[in-house]
């Protein structure tokens, strides 16, 4: 296994790691119920601060591995390392997420399926000049 490999899946751990951290300390104040009437607001809000972590962290990514298409692989394998991690986190969710609703709880979910197309798609924007 190269180098580049293990710093993609550091690199996928450490994402995983840093929004699951975030919603561990923070979901209870930037988590609304769905049923809220400012919920779409609030999903924006997190998903724009979503992408625009995620385009630093490709941007990093891509400083210290320059190789052909390293951000598409960060995208491919941050996201199946990330959706692995995070079933084991929506499974104990009830302790993990203690402080939360069930509403709250699907919120995160909602949240976490855009940003996850978010990882696959940001990739792919950076990538686009030398793919066409």
């Amino acid at each position: 296994m190269n180098n580049k490999l293990w710093l993609t899946i550091l690199f996928s751990i450490g994402v995983w790691f840093f929004a699951s951290a975030f919603f561990i300390i923070f979901g209870s104040s930037v988590l609304l119920e769905y049923t809220s009437s400012r919920f779409f607001l609030q999903l924006t809000f997190l998903e724009l601060g979503t992408a625009i972590a995620l385009c630093f962290v490709m941007w990093l990514y891509k400083k210290l591995d320059t190789t052909k298409y390293a951000v598409i692989k960060l995208g491919i394998c941050g996201t199946a390392i990330g959706l692995t991690l995070d079933s084991y986190i929506l499974y104990h969710s009830s302790n993990l997420f203690s402080q939360l609703s069930s509403q709250q709880i699907m919120s995160f979910t909602i949240w976490m399926v855009i940003a996850y197309a978010l990882y696959l798609i940001i990739p792919f924007v950076m990538e686009r000049k030398r793919l066409l």
